[in-house]
């Protein structure tokens, strides 16, 4: 049975587009547990990483997915990298039961294990990352996430979130957030004919009244109010080719165009330009990518159009015939950078070890044990 190398089980609220190289792939073998570890052969020159901040980088360690796709985007597009030190444990069936994080000098910091339904659905999740935090997870009778209850165990003051999903049509139509205080925010997702999500409406309990002193404050109100924070428009063929983003309401209770976002595709119906436009056209960049025949990116630019035309950086990328990376060619402020990564396998041909050169120094190991049933 193939399990997925990278694979997390988090809910996800909004999703972002990401325009990086992942090489999320699947290992071959009945997978029992990997072990992975990166190496800083000069240990002074981790990035993304300031006098005050952890092993993990300035925003530190938020969650394992977090870590894992910092990690692997640096990794892979950038000249430097973030950290990563785990060990994962899987059931026979290729599940994810329980994982560990370290820093790095091997201390133990984060514990996560993972309970599963009949279905291989995730039924609870038990994370202890210096709070202890218990997520239990309910279905509708299509197993349809119905509900996600967090209960935050700290002795000092216990905190808890609910999420419950409601579907209409097989569709999720409300996701409603509930904490401490009670309801907290409501939201609507609307459809087009082709069941592709084209509106994300708010609602929230509180407004802005206005103070004796003359000044403004969020209160609770009987009815809250509804704004817009999304639409999305798309081509024929169900592509996005607009996606617009509004601002929260202000003292006044209105809300604004805040940007849009522009797509292009080539005819194999990969994203070849996404370009942002802020409301008032006082800054507009655009990410322009090229692919091979196999839909691989093999160029990418991101220049910014105005106020005035700058390029920020141009990436080019190289593969092997497994589809690995094998050079990264980066230009960013009139310097060239070039990125090469070699592999080592083990039997059941899983890589255990990538090795990252800078301009031909051999400067990042990415080792990787994996055991077997």
């Amino acid at each position: 049975m193939k399990i997925i190398a990278r694979h997390q089980f988090f809910l996800l609220f909004f999703i972002i587009p990401i325009f990086c190289i992942s090489q999320e792939k699947k290992l071959n073998g009945n997978v029992k547990s990997t072990r992975e570890k990166v190496i800083f052969v000069n240990d002074s020159i981790q990035n993304y990483k300031f006098l005050t901040d952890d092993d993990y980088g300035h925003s530190g360690f938020t969650s394992p997915k977090n870590a894992i796709n910092q990690f692997s985007g640096s990794w892979y597009n950038e000249i430097q990298v973030r950290y990563i030190n785990n060990k994962r444990n899987y059931n026979k069936k290729g599940l994810l039961k329980k994982e560990f994080w370290f820093l790095k000098n091997n201390k133990k910091f984060a514990t996560y294990e993972y309970d599963y339904t009949d279905f291989d659905s995730i039924k609870k999740i038990v994370g202890n990352n210096y709070l202890k935090q218990i997520t239990n997870f309910t279905y509708n009778y299509e197993n349809r996430l119905e509900s996600a209850l967090t209960l935050n165990e700290d002795e000092s003051d216990p905190t808890f979130i609910a999420k419950f999903y409601s579907y209409k049509k097989s569709k999720l139509i409300k996701l409603a957030f509930f904490t401490n205080e009670g309801n907290s925010i409501n939201v609507f997702f609307t459809y087009t004919k082709m069941g592709l999500e084209n509106k994300k409406i708010i609602h929230t309990p509180k407004i802005y009244e206005k103070t004796e002193s003359n000044s403004y404050t969020l209160k609770e109100d009987s009815l809250g109010q509804f704004y817009t924070k999304s639409q999305k428009f798309y081509d024929l063929e169900g592509n996005l080719i607009q996606e617009e983003s509004f601002t929260h309401p202000n003292i006044y209770n209105q809300t604004f165009l805040r940007n849009k976002l522009l797509y292009k595709y080539d005819n194999r119906g990969n994203c070849i330009e996404k370009k942002e436009i802020q409301s008032d056209s006082s800054y507009v960049s655009a990410v322009r990518k090229r692919y091979d025949l196999k839909s691989r990116k093999i160029y990418e630019s991101w220049i910014r159009l105005s106020p005035e035309q700058f390029l920020e950086y141009s990436k080019e990328y190289f593969y092997n015939d497994n589809d690995e990376l094998t050079q990264l060619i980066i230009n960013r402020e009139n310097k060239t950078y070039k990125v090469n990564f070699t592999y080592k396998y083990d039997k059941q041909n899983n890589w255990i070890e990538q090795t990252k050169y800078i301009d031909g120094k051999k400067l990042f190991i990415w080792k990787r044990e994996i055991t077997y049933y």
